[in-house]
């Protein structure tokens, strides 16, 4: 698995993202586009962690194993959703501005990865991100929600 993830890595020029955790390659976007493009790659090893920004993202899977999305809406519900290609798994999702996400690799995948583009709209800005930590979900879930969006908290 490692090698089809380092191969994964070099065919797409890939680099560690900071904070968030996976890696990515910006592929469109400056200040002037309507929307910005990157390549993004999850491992069992890194994913990404819980966070919010303040453009509409448009997640495509493209291939490897599904993905476990959770999103905390307006409302403080915790929402759990999978993109893949199969079954119940949608190859699109639309994450709205200002909403809390977080995704990792579903559980009993066989290939150690998830290779998808996210499409921000407008384009994605260092200064729209805000990385979750544990002191601030506290306020904004259940309690009995806690532990598992704990398991999406960067390291």
């Amino acid at each position: 698995m490692e090698r089809i993830i380092e191969e994964i890595v070099k065919e797409y020029n890939l680099a560690p993202l900071p904070e968030e955790g996976g890696y990515f390659r910006k592929v469109l976007g400056s200040p002037d586009s309507v929307a910005s493009v990157i390549y993004y790659l999850m491992t069992e090893m890194s994913f990404s962690a819980l966070h919010k920004i303040n453009v509409h993202e448009i997640w495509t899977f493209i291939s490897g194993d599904p993905i476990e999305q959770v999103i905390i809406d307006e409302d403080k519900r915790v929402h759990i959703s999978y993109l893949g290609i199969k079954g119940e798994d949608s190859g699109v999702k639309h994450v709205a501005s200002n909403l809390w996400q977080g995704s990792r690799l579903k559980k009993g995948g066989e290939r150690g990865y998830a290779l998808c583009t996210t499409t921000c709209i407008p384009p994605y800005t260092q200064e729209g991100f805000i990385l979750a930590t544990h002191s601030s979900i506290t306020s904004l879930v259940k309690e009995k929600d806690l532990a598992f969006l704990s398991e999406f908290l960067a390291p």
